[in-house]
């Protein structure tokens, strides 16, 4: 299993539930999942800290982030992909873009749960 968190406390915060539990087969990574490689800056929620987004948000901090499609990351993996579970606060297209090798791979047996709101989603 793999899990992307961006955001360093959340990120800080997941590896403590999976250690806690003794989730050995999770994989965690301190990246952002989108269309390509690169840098973003993660737009920071004071109040909700579910709520941070790769979209600008004014007045809100920001820090940099790593980047990485699905299609990337996984191209050495050679298992099959079941299921996807995502919540990127607007940056569903885009994780969805940089994950279509995986659909199409996987396409005969892979189950997706994508939370979304359709006011946040950009293009």
């Amino acid at each position: 299993m793999f899990s992307f968190e961006p955001e360093s406390c959340n990120f800080s915060l997941l590896g403590e539930i999976v250690s806690i539990n003794n989730l050995n087969n999770v994989v965690l990574e301190n990246k952002a999942l989108s269309d390509s490689e690169g840098s973003a800056f993660l737009y920071l929620s004071d109040h909700n800290k579910g709520d941070h987004r790769l979209t600008y948000v004014p007045n809100r901090n920001r820090c940099p982030v790593d980047c990485i499609s699905l299609d990337k990351y996984l191209s050495s993996f050679e298992g099959d992909v079941h299921f996807l579970k995502s919540d990127t606060q607007g940056h569903e297209l885009k994780v969805l873009n940089g994950m279509k090798g995986i659909i199409h791979e996987n396409i005969e047996h892979l189950c997706c749960l994508i939370e979304f709101s359709p006011g946040l989603l950009v293009g």
